[in-house]
């Protein structure tokens, strides 16, 4: 199964540790991770002789050769580098981690036959890690696939401030971590478990590579495969992370071997991570764990601009809050509360800001797009969130005013003048911010979007929420507005549209979603009335595919097609040319080149009169 084991290089440490003549061996690597075997030989401790850590330098070794770490290890019989305050192990361990940039340090060491596991961690209860558990969770993992008992700081805390991983974090500030390995699995005269350590530790510091050592931006989780009846390409999360990230913080799911592209549908009872078969294959075969990115959002509270009629394309945002974006063109803007986000390009707000550092000014529209307004409907996550956030008083006034739907969902009941008042200023408190971030990805017009058709025929956009277009999510060849939605875009159903979301895009037709209809998509979507509808667009799941839409929550940009446009009225202009032609050309006494002059100055007139049909229009 694995092929690190070889005999040569267990019997090579002995040659290794006789050609060193330095107090210190270190062998140079090309990754920023310093493997430490400070026990590879017999040493003193309190004037005691403490037998060596067989193989643990021949694993250092292996690993050097595997992953291109660095190693360093100990040749002095009279000290002990991971007892002993200060000497000149420590000494070379700083300069080491200064000349070539380490991030990681991993301390080795061997534990007796008589332990009762297969590795433990030694973090100091994750002080030496800086706090972020994130690494020995991953190794945690990573160990599980191959072997059955893992500790962490239960033995072998290393939390002796003489014990490497704690003089390294405590003078660098560079996460370090202390791994017992049990005698079985370093025998060579079990190379199978021999093998299957050093695979460990080659997965570890591969996928410590793949995080860039950013550990507090990830999660590590077991990755299992799904029911055949599940969507290939689906994911289940276990429902533990519904309490550390919400699904629109969740950046990328990445294995071993890359990440592939899936939709995140759910958090579920699950301990594991519940992929799709397909998926499955082709990233978590060799290794079933998976590092879950989050990305980081900054925290915005919402005004009202001064003039309500600001142009919906751009978002509004103060002057400090766009420089530590990074004075970015475009960002996302996340409704934290129920998950619904957005994509605009980003302008920095000067009107009337009044000392408004962390500000963002969202028009009417903006607002009615990223439901900030009174929920009619609470999911389960949207009443933790308010358990969490309101008084004791305020939630009783909540639940007292909505009902069980038989839908698993909180419906509001009717209210009066008064409590209608109470329950939008208590909502108040919750919604009163968004979380906000940069977007690398532009929503650049294509070629057939070009300013002369933009001039000739005029053009408009909307924002809308992707929603399903039935239970089933039925394959329809395009997308579905509502009747107002096609006339703001001077559009009838059965043309196309152009669909903008994070730098990718497509041309669809559009069609009119029927008023019997409402009531369907309102209960599949959870939407909280049938007057959110004019705020979506029901868009199939190949669509959705295509445009890299992960969750239904997301917003995307609509326009018309100004190609098609053209090519509906071809017939019309083609006929008022013919009738320009022939005009200039029955005038008595006109010359040919004089005739084709004029042709060529007026048609662009004659064009931009036929198509002011589709101008007026928007």
């Amino acid at each position: 199964m694995y092929n690190y084991f070889s005999n040569d290089i267990v019997f090579a440490e002995k040659s290794l540790l006789n050609e060193t003549t330095s107090n210190t061996g270190y062998i140079q690597g090309n990754i920023p991770i310093l493997v430490s075997v400070p026990h590879c030989i017999d040493h003193m401790r309190d004037n005691n002789v403490k037998k060596a850590e067989i193989n643990t330098l021949a694993i250092g070794i292996m690993l050097n050769k595997a992953t291109g770490c660095h190693v360093l290890y100990n040749n002095d019989h009279s000290s002990d580098p991971n007892f002993d305050k200060g000497g000149a192990y420590k000494e070379f361990l700083l300069s080491t981690i200064k000349n070539h940039n380490i991030k990681f340090v991993a301390d080795l060491h061997g534990a007796a036959l008589s332990r009762d596991f297969d590795f433990e961690l030694g973090t100091c209860d994750g002080r030496n890690l800086g706090g972020c558990m994130l690494a020995a969770e991953l190794f945690n993992c990573i160990s599980s696939c191959d072997f059955t008992k893992i500790d962490i700081d239960r033995q072998f805390k290393a939390c002796n401030p003489n014990t490497i991983s704690s003089f390294t974090f405590e003078n660098t500030g560079i996460p370090a971590i202390q791994i017992e390995i049990n005698m079985q699995n370093r025998d060579k005269e079990q190379p199978d478990k021999f093998d299957r350590t050093i695979s460990v530790l080659v997965r570890f510091f591969s996928y410590l590579s793949c995080i860039n050592f950013k550990f507090e931006d990830y999660y590590a989780v077991r990755v299992e495969t799904s029911s055949s009846i599940q969507p290939h390409n689906r994911i289940d999360l276990p429902a533990e992370f519904r309490e550390i990230l919400s699904l629109n913080e969740i950046a990328s799911i990445t294995g071993l071997h890359g990440s592939a592209e899936v939709i995140i549908k759910s958090f579920t009872a699950h301990e594991c991570v519940k992929v799709g078969k397909r998926v499955f294959d082709q990233v978590f075969t060799e290794c079933p764990v998976a590092l879950i990115h989050r990305s980081s959002y900054l925290n915005a509270k919402i005004y009202r601009p001064r003039v309500e009629a600001i142009d919906n394309k751009y978002i509004y945002i103060s002057e400090d809050l766009y420089k530590s974006i990074g004075n970015t063109e475009y960002v996302e803007v996340l409704n934290t509360f129920c998950g619904i986000r957005a994509y605009y390009k980003a302008k920095v707000y000067t009107h009337n800001i009044n000392s408004r550092r962390n500000g963002i000014w969202l028009s009417y529209l903006q607002r009615r797009l990223l439901n900030l307004e009174l929920p009619i409907i609470l999911t389960e996550s949207m009443s933790k969130q308010l358990e969490c956030i309101l008084s004791d008083d305020d939630m009783k006034f909540f639940k007292n005013h909505y009902y069980d739907n038989g839908a698993g969902m909180m419906q509001l009941g009717k209210l009066n003048e008064i409590e209608h008042n109470r329950m939008k200023d208590i909502f108040k408190l919750v919604v009163n911010g968004v979380s906000l971030r940069k977007s690398e990805n532009s929503t650049s017009s294509p070629k057939g979007q070009s300013g002369i058709l933009k001039k000739y025929i005029g053009n408009t956009s909307i924002m809308l929420r992707v929603v399903r277009c039935t239970e089933n999510d039925e394959i329809l060849n395009g997308i579905k507005l509502t009747s107002t939605n096609l006339h703001r875009l001077g559009l009838s159903s059965g043309d196309k549209v152009y669909l903008c979301h994070r730098g990718c895009s497509t041309f669809v037709r559009v069609y009119a979603i029927e008023p019997e209809s409402y009531s369907s998509i309102v209960r599949i979507n959870n939407l909280d009335s049938e007057d959110d509808i004019e705020m979506v667009v029901c868009m199939p799941i190949q669509y959705r595919f295509m445009l890299g839409i992960k969750d239904l929550n997301e917003c995307i940009l609509i326009e018309r097609d100004l190609m098609y446009l053209v090519r509906k009225n071809l017939t019309e202009q083609i006929l008022a040319l013919i009738g320009l032609f022939i005009a200039i050309v029955s005038i008595p006494g006109m010359k040919l080149l004089t005739g084709m002059i004029s042709f060529l100055l007026l048609s662009p007139l004659v064009l931009y009169s036929i198509l002011s049909k589709e101008r007026e229009k928007i």
